[in-house]
């Protein structure tokens, strides 16, 4: 159950990059759904955004930047950046807008209700203002300001020791993280999404709440030590990928805002440093524990 804080104000937390959602009305609040609620935290917050129920006034969205075709679209406008978010079962009308400054340091969320509503067992009304994409979607652009890069992968802390699988759909990310998931000695940070940063001379991966069809995910950091690019195969082998290799599986595998020139110099530039410093494999391996084993004796 949320506290009166959290239903006022709740602070999320991922790869220590907090997120601060508030609003200042008194007959509703806020929430976060489940898989979130792992990732709330006390502190200081990176971005701070205040919450509104309801679209905002008719406003110049200014000029269209990106366009996902799908569920979400980028404006630049004069004060900053303009966010709407959309899905087909709440029709052609955005379900949320966001209204960010220039630095991404604060902003305003407006979320479409009642349909949006829950409640509390008191009966106050909830709106959860980064309902999936926008929290991933605002994190991306807050990554690619020199944080950091988010990943299609599952990662694995190890008795201390951060193994990143990398892979696209289908690739077996979910069958991983099931398969570490039994080992006593291991977590699963997610199945899905891992974000990788470079806060000091270490490369360092972090959990997310985005999590894939097996539904690990945590709250952790953890020293990045080995780096698998994932095949499915009829034999576990492991080859080394060269440079150029590495880096081009990287950025297919990565979420880089393409349509911001800064960003994506930044995406590209971590990608090259990343290799440099953590050489990478790819991985074939058979969907079974002979896997973990095999690894094992690889780090």
């Amino acid at each position: 159950m949320f506290s009166e804080i959290e239903i006022k104000e709740i602070n999320l937390s991922i790869a220590r990059i907090v997120v601060s959602v508030f609003c200042e009305a008194d007959d509703w609040g806020i929430m976060l759904g489940k898989d979130a609620e792992g990732f709330i935290v006390n502190g200081a917050a990176d971005i701070r955004l205040n919450v509104h129920r309801g679209l905002p006034p008719r406003m110049e969205l200014g000029k269209e930047i990106f366009n996902s075709e799908s569920n979400w679209s980028l404006y630049r406008h004069n004060t900053g950046w303009v966010f709407s978010f959309r899905a087909v079962v709440t029709g052609p009308e955005p379900y949320a807008v966001a209204v960010i400054n220039e630095d991404f340091s604060r902003g305003d969320i407006y979320v479409r209700g009642p349909d949006a509503l829950e409640f509390t067992s008191g009966g106050l009304p909830l709106l959860n203002p980064l309902e999936y994409p926008v929290d991933e979607v605002l994190m991306l652009h807050l990554l690619a300001r020199g944080r950091g890069v988010l990943f299609h992968s599952c990662g694995i802390d190890f008795r201390g020791k951060g193994i990143l699988f990398i892979g696209v759909s289908g690739t077996g990310k979910s069958t991983t993280a099931n398969i570490w998931g039994a080992d006593k000695d291991a977590t699963v940070l997610s199945d899905d999404r891992i974000i990788v940063r470079r806060p000091g001379r270490r490369f360092l991966m972090y959990g997310t709440p985005w999590h894939g069809d097996s539904r690990h995910c945590a709250q952790a950091e953890v020293p990045l030590e080995k780096v698998f690019f994932l095949k499915h195969a009829p034999e576990n082998y492991i080859i080394p990928l060269n440079d150029i290799n590495a880096v081009s599986r990287l950025l297919v595998c990565s979420f880089p805002t393409f349509w911001d020139k800064k960003g994506m110099e930044f995406t590209l530039d971590f990608c090259a440093e990343f290799v440099r410093h953590r050489p990478c494999f790819e991985l074939g391996f058979l969907p079974d524990e002979s896997v973990l084993d095999f690894v094992k004796s690889r780090i």
